[in-house]
């Protein structure tokens, strides 16, 4: 091999001083086998070393005007170094890609944005498209994932839509009504979940906890009540109907005073085939062995209790477990803990008892929870146990007591079911709602 190469050098310094073409200088030593390739043989194109080595002191530019001279042997010896490698795929760039989508489906999948928030996997010509924002890569960095954010006056059929108001991040200080249209993304589509990642605008009046100034609406096959205040860290499940094109649409009017209102919704998309779709009839589901449930606009320190409420939560029971338990969430704020205050004067530091049941002089009669067959722990269940649905008052307690209780029901399908009527005052005042905790309970335990 190294005969070769040396006539291939001679060849090349022949070209050079004598004026003698290359061909010429190969077919009279008769090395046809040599020849010049103005590209790479693209049937030898992974090449390793030691095979292709530079020569030293050739001069690509005077010898070859940037041809590359290789051998035609299996080897496809190169006398110039090979180009560099390509680089790395940018998921930023129209690349090379975009044949694999059309393998690969991404329906609906979610992804993780590089900014922290949730995004939509696709390519990056489909993004733009649509109006997207591409954040970080998807799918070994094959996709962008591309983030969704409407306001005002727009429709969306984009999962995960982010819903912001106007001039988001900056808080928005004026009044009239801000919409937003949401469509299906295809038709087994059965429900929209609501995150409300940022939720701050003027709270209900101070009588009769009734949100008069500040709401947040919405419009879709079934009657869902107004909110308003501070719900940041909540959410809402949404029934998307049963057609191919129900459209939901999402209002806040803004008609108080001078305020500072920030809002940024996440809208996701749940298919009726999914583990994540809420049971029937949930305005709220929780999943998890234990989490937190909170009413809207529950705050320890300024939060009130909302009137006009009617909704069911549902916690979803997982594997293995049977029963449940409730305890009211800590309250950093209050001396006396104001995380379940449904009825009563509350507004001090005394302790406000429990009230219980649908009948007798202490029965919840304007607003309450129910809790199906719930009894204090530490009970254990006999036949002439007797179990309760309703609480209210100012402790969490199945009993009657101004000592606050953790609570068990082992009925299932884990529901918690919330009523507030239309007056507080003068009856009802302070009241801040409530924030629990639950548990979920293995099946082995006494209480089962």
């Amino acid at each position: 091999m190294s005969v070769v190469n040396n006539w291939v050098k001679w060849g090349i310094l022949a070209s050079i001083v004598c004026g003698v073409s290359r061909a010429a200088f190969l077919d009279l030593f008769g090395l046809q086998n040599i020849m010049t390739y103005p590209q790479r043989n693209p049937a030898y194109d992974r090449l390793v070393p030691p095979y292709d080595r530079p020569v030293p002191g050739y001069d690509r530019q005077a010898t070859d005007r940037g041809s590359n001279i290789y051998l035609n042997t299996p080897y496809n010896v190169s006398l110039i170094a090979p180009p560099p490698p390509p680089p790395p795929p940018d998921y930023n760039r129209d690349s090379r890609f975009l044949p694999l989508f059309s393998v690969v489906n991404f329906d609906i999948q979610e992804c993780a944005a590089s900014t922290g928030e949730n995004g939509t996997c696709m390519t990056l010509e489909e993004c733009r498209g649509r109006g997207g924002i591409a954040s970080g890569p998807c799918v070994r960095t094959y996709g962008v994932c591309c983030i969704f954010v409407a306001t005002c006056g727009q429709t969306t059929a984009d999962n995960c839509t982010y819903f912001v108001n106007t001039g988001y991040p900056s808080a928005y200080d004026g009044t009239g009504s801000c919409q937003l249209t949401v469509h299906k993304a295809r038709p087994d589509i059965c429900q929209f979940r609501l995150d409300f990642e940022q939720f701050t605008i003027q709270g209900p009046e101070q009588t009769h906890h009734v949100c008069n100034s500040d709401q947040f609406l919405i419009s879709s096959g079934g009657p869902i009540n107004a909110i308003c205040g501070v719900n940041t860290g909540n959410h809402m499940y949404i029934d998307a109907g049963s057609g191919a094109s129900n459209p939901v649409t999402l209002t806040f009017v803004t008609s108080g005073p001078k305020f500072p209102r920030t809002w940024k919704v996440k809208i996701c998309q749940i298919p009726c085939n999914s583990v994540y779709r809420a049971e029937e009839g949930c305005l709220q589901y929780y999943t998890g062995v234990s989490g937190t449930i909170k009413s809207y606009n529950y705050e320890p320190a300024t939060g009130l209790q909302l009137s006009n409420q009617d909704y069911t939560m549902c916690i979803r029971a997982e594997r293995n477990f049977c029963g449940i338990q409730y305890s009211a969430c800590a309250d950093p704020v209050n001396n006396r803990s104001h995380a379940f205050t449904l009825t009563g004067n509350t507004l001090g530091q005394n302790p406000v008892a429990s009230q219980l049941g649908s009948t007798g002089p202490n029965s919840c009669n304007m607003d309450w929870l129910v809790i199906p067959c719930t009894s204090n722990t530490g009970r254990i269940s006999t036949s002439q146990t007797t179990c309760v649905d309703r609480l209210c008052g100012g402790t969490l307690s199945a009993e009657i007591s101004t000592i606050a209780s953790t609570i068990y029901s082992n009925v299932r399908p884990f529901r918690i079911s919330y009523h507030t009527n239309n007056v507080e005052s003068p009856t009802d005042m302070g009241n801040r709602g409530f924030c629990l905790n639950y548990i979920q309970q293995p099946c082995t335990s006494i209480y089962s």
